[in-house]
């Protein structure tokens, strides 16, 4: 054969390769989950200790930490959830609470939706091929607001 024949045999192949792959919008499928536990590194694009909600009463400065957090995913499609939060007025610690959330775990679009079995809760995770978790959380046990924070979860501890 002569080259610009083989030429145009590779173009048309590479064509009809394309054509074939159709235009399929379905999103892609999630990177597998590690089922184990993960922890909290970042609240919002900051690093642990980190500030997720503020609000004003009367002249106090009331300001919400995330100081940790723990994920804990099973192979049985569930999970546990543990926040440590601590609460300073005027930048004073006032105090701590622990958040325990629990719930079941499905594969939705290109990551996982969390949805509790203890509260009206939902939240997302998307993996990486990084080996990172990130989350989109809404603070729905803050006494006041529902800040959306997002967190990036890591296997190792900070």
């Amino acid at each position: 054969m002569r080259p610009h024949v083989l030429r145009g045999t590779a173009i048309l192949a590479l064509v009809a390769a394309t054509l074939a792959c159709g235009d399929d919008t379905t999103a892609p499928a999630p990177i597998a989950l590690v089922r184990t536990v993960w922890y909290l590194h970042e609240a919002d694009t900051t690093a642990l200790p980190a500030r997720i909600h503020q609000r004003t009463l009367g002249v106090i400065l009331e300001e919400t930490y995330v100081d940790s957090a723990e994920l804990s995913l099973t192979a049985q499609d569930t999970y546990e959830q543990t926040i440590y939060l601590r609460i300073e007025h005027n930048g004073l610690p006032d105090r701590s609470e622990i958040v325990i959330d629990r719930g079941l775990l499905a594969a939705e679009g290109a990551g996982y939706r969390l949805t509790s079995t203890m509260r009206t809760r939902d939240f997302t995770l998307r993996t990486s091929a990084t080996g990172v978790l990130d989350s989109e959380e809404e603070m729905l046990f803050l006494e006041s607001g529902r800040p959306l924070t997002l967190g990036r979860y890591r296997l190792i501890r900070p």
